[in-house]
């Protein structure tokens, strides 16, 4: 099944905003505060890809395009289901022009039972 990919040339320019926790665990509890959300309110949820072989031996990827380990399988669908338990709805995904990226959102989409959803690459939200 083909999904709605669009690509740069469509997309003029994506900015994200990088928030780096040592404690995943506090950003998770966070995010899943129901006093901070309503259904009026719009939510950005920010996941990192999934392990790869190269996290695990502590080596830096940058743009090299290294697939998941089974471990980061593991992780992305797991995301997929603490979201659908959590009632996310989506519009859109973003996601880098790199396999780990996008595998990691294809995993966490097929928990959420929403393939369907339009993803958007882009080379600008690529590791620096």
């Amino acid at each position: 099944t083909e999904l709605p990919v669009q690509d740069d040339d469509t997309v003029d320019w994506v900015a994200p905003t990088i928030i780096k926790s040592s404690d995943s665990q506090a950003c998770m509890t966070a995010l899943l505060d129901p006093i901070s959300t309503s259904q009026s309110a719009s939510v950005i949820v920010i996941i990192r890809h999934g392990k790869t072989e190269h996290n695990k031996l502590g080596l830096f990827t940058g743009w090299e395009d290294v697939p998941l380990a089974e471990e980061g399988v593991e992780e992305a669908k797991e995301a997929g289901r603490l979201l659908k338990l959590h009632g996310f709805e989506f519009d859109v995904v973003y996601v880098s022009w790199l396999s780990r990226a996008i595998d990691t959102a294809l995993y966490v989409l097929d928990e959420l039972d929403c393939l369907w959803l339009p993803i958007i690459k882009s080379w600008r939200l690529n590791e620096r």
